[in-house]
C-alpha cells in the first residue's frame, strides 16, 4: 500500500537531511518585484549540494510495497525525481505477507489506507493505520 511513495520519500528525505522541494523547478515568489536570483541561485546551489551528500551519507532505507505494479511505477518515478530512488526500494507485493529485511532487527510499518475505498469506515479501523514495529 505504498501508492505513490509519498511517505516513503518525504521519509527518505528527511533521513538525507534534503530541504522540502529541493527538486522544484519554480517558485511563485521568483516573480516577486525584489526577487533576488542570484541570491536564490546560490542557496538553490548549497541545498542541491547538501541533498546529493545527504543521500551518500545516510544508512537509512526505505522499502515500499504494493499489489499494483503501475503504482509501483508511479512511485519509482517520484522517488527518482525526488532524488531519493537510490533509498527506497519499490517491490509488487501484499501489505498482509510483508516480512521485514532480512538486514535489520527490527523495521516500522506506516500505512495510511485510503478510507471509505478499499477498507470501509467503520472505527475499529482507526488502530490499524497506526506504526507497527515488526520483530
Amino acid at each position: 500500500m505504498c501508492g505513490s511513495g509519498t511517505l516513503l520519500i518525504e521519509a527518505a528525505m528527511l533521513a538525507a537531511n534534503m530541504a522540502p522541494g529541493v527538486k522544484r523547478k519554480s517558485w511563485c515568489f521568483e516573480a516577486l518585484e525584489d526577487f533576488e536570483p542570484e541570491v536564490w541561485a546560490e542557496v538553490k546551489s548549497e541545498a542541491n549540494v547538501q541533498a546529493r551528500r545527504g543521500v551518500k551519507k545516510t544508512d537509512s532505507r526505505f522499502w515500499g510495497f504494493d499489489n499494483d505494479p503501475k503504482v509501483l511505477r508511479t512511485a519509482r518515478e517520484n522517488a527518482k525525481r525526488a532524488g531519493v530512488d537510490d533509498l527506497i526500494t519499490f517491490e509488487l507485493g501484499d501489505a498482509s505477507k510483508v516480512t521485514k529485511p532480512v538486514e535489520f532487527e527490527e523495521g516500522v510499518i506506516v500505512c495510511n489506507p485510503p478510507y471509505g475505498e478499499r477498507l470501509g469506515t467503520e472505527p475499529g479501523l482507526l488502530p490499524y493505520t497506526l506504526s507497527l514495529v515488526i520483530s
